[in-house]
């Protein structure tokens, strides 16, 4: 009986978890162009002759691209954590929790939380407060 227990209890287990983190490594692979970046009451936009493309590969690898010339390159992990979705990009050109890459117009910071809203990827720099840098992208 008590064998019987433990064989539920981790089959239901099994069926009400997910892994989150690889929900979030399908859904940001591929391309991403920068639309618009907010902080505050500054809002930044691409210049009209500059393209940035940020780019995420199935192995955990991104590039920043602009114009098609890659700019800044390195790997990025996820965590799933209970109310958001975390992305820690390195070798950041910064060092440590508050820092960011900057690459031309487009800051990143290198811990930042992602959603998805249709083709729209939000990155925010992480920890969120009042003053955080809210980064819009759609998938090409």
């Amino acid at each position: 009986m008590k064998g019987i227990v433990i064989t539920v209890f981790a089959l239901i287990a099994g069926l009400c978890c997910t892994d989150k983190d690889a929900k979030i490594n399908t859904e940001i692979t591929g391309q991403w162009i920068w639309l618009s970046t907010y902080q505050g009451p500054w809002h930044g936009l691409p210049g009209p002759d500059s393209t940035y493309i940020l780019s995420f590969s199935n192995e955990q690898s991104y590039q920043v691209l602009l114009n098609g010339n890659v700019i800044n390159c390195g790997t990025y992990s996820t965590d799933s954590a209970i109310y958001q979705d975390i992305i820690d990009f390195y070798p950041g050109m910064g060092c440590g929790l508050y820092s960011t890459m900057i690459i031309g117009q487009l800051s990143i910071p290198d811990v930042s939380t992602a959603s998805f809203s249709g083709d729209t990827l939000i990155l925010i720099n992480y920890p969120i407060h009042p003053e955080s840098v809210v980064i819009y992208f759609r998938k090409l």
